[in-house]
C-alpha cells in the first residue's frame, strides 16, 4: 500500500489519491459518510514499518475505565523501544461514546504510538462483543505481519523476531495454549488478510444460526488439545471460551482456513512442540517437535 501510494502521488491525477484514500481502505475498517469504524490519527503519515504490534482498548467512554488499560498499553510500547524494537505500536480503541482526552493523545504521539478508533460493526452483524474487536486487525493488510497483544502483556524481550513465525512456519495465524483453551488470544502472530476477515465475520453468523454448544461453529467433533502446561485436555467444546473470541479464532483457523500452529513450551513435552495444522484435510495432527 506504502508503494502504490507513493506511485500515485508521482505520476497520478488528484482522483486516484481520493480513490486510495477513501475507496481503497478495507470497508469496516474507516469511517466512510455515516459509518464509523477505525482510523488512524495519531503519528502522521503512513505505517513506518512492515509490522506492527496491536493492542486492543475499550470501550472508550465518559466513565473512562479503559484508563488503566491505556496506560499499560503506554508501558508496553516503552519496554518495546527499550529493547530497540522497530516495528510500529499501534492502539486499536473502540469508542463506544468519547474519545481520548488531548493528554492521552499527547502521551501516545510523544511515545511514536499510532492510535485508530474504532465502533460498532455494520448493522445486522450478530454474536458480536468486545473481544471480537481484535478481528479489525485482519483489515490493515498495510502490515505484512501484525502481533496482536492484550493490553496486559508486558514485553521483558525484543519480539520482533517473532514477526517471521508465520512465513517460517507457513501459517497465516500463530498462537500459543492456555491453561484452560487451546488457543490464547492474548498473544497472536498473524498475517492480515481482507478475505480472512470477511470470512471471520461470516463464523460469527453461523455461530448465531447454529446456537449448539456442543458444536458452536459447525465443524467435526474436537479431539483432544494440548495446554501451556503440556496436559492433553478431552476432546470436545468445552473449554474456557470455546464459544467467545478464542474459540473463535481457533474454530476458524484450525478447520476452515487450516492456516494455523500452536506452540507449546512445557517440560512434559519435553521442551518446545508445534501442533500444526496446516493444510491438513483431516485438520488434527499429533504435535511434532521443532529443534
Amino acid at each position: 500500500f506504502f508503494n502504490l501510494t507513493m506511485a500515485a502521488a508521482l505520476v497520478s491525477p488528484p482522483f486516484v489519491w481520493l480513490f486510495l484514500l477513501v475507496v481503497a481502505r478495507p470497508a469496516w475498517a474507516f469511517p466512510r459518510g455515516g459509518e464509523v469504524g477505525a482510523s488512524e490519527v495519531g503519528v502522521v503519515g503512513l505505517n513506518s514499518s512492515r509490522y506492527a504490534y496491536f493492542v486492543m482498548l475499550g470501550p472508550v467512554d465518559e466513565r473512562r475505565t479503559y484508563t488503566p488499560w491505556f496506560y499499560s498499553a503506554v508501558a508496553m510500547a516503552n519496554a518495546l523501544r527499550r529493547f530497540e524494537s522497530t516495528a510500529d505500536v499501534v492502539v486499536l480503541l473502540v469508542a463506544a461514546t468519547s474519545r481520548l482526552t488531548a493528554t492521552e493523545e499527547a502521551l501516545l504521539r510523544e511515545r511514536g504510538v499510532r492510535w485508530r478508533y474504532a465502533s460498532s460493526p455494520p448493522a445486522g452483524m450478530p454474536g458480536f462483543h468486545m473481544c471480537n474487536y481484535k478481528l479489525l486487525a485482519w483489515e490493515h493488510t498495510e502490515y505484512e505481519v501484525i502481533q496482536l497483544l492484550d493490553a496486559d502483556l508486558l514485553p521483558k524481550v525484543n519480539m520482533d523476531s517473532f514477526f517471521q513465525l508465520p512465513s517460517d512456519l507457513s501459517a497465516d495465524c500463530v498462537s500459543c495454549p492456555g491453561r484452560v483453551s487451546p488457543l490464547n488470544a492474548g498473544w497472536i502472530a498473524l498475517r492480515p488478510s481482507a478475505r480472512h476477515s470477511r470470512r471471520l465475520r461470516g463464523l460469527l453468523e453461523r455461530y448465531k444460526e447454529l446456537r449448539n454448544d456442543a458444536d458452536p461453529w459447525g465443524f467435526p467433533h474436537l479431539d483432544s488439545w494440548l495446554n501451556s502446561d503440556g496436559d492433553w485436555k478431552p476432546s470436545g467444546w468445552k473449554f474456557f471460551d470455546a464459544t467467545g473470541n478464542q474459540g473463535h479464532l481457533y474454530a476458524y483457523f484450525r478447520f476452515a482456513a487450516r492456516s494455523l500452529v500452536v506452540l507449546v513450551h512445557a517440560t512434559k513435552v519435553g521442551g518446545f512442540v508445534l501442533v500444526d495444522y496446516v493444510g491438513l484435510d483431516d485438520p488434527s495432527r499429533s504435535p511434532r517437535s521443532k529443534p
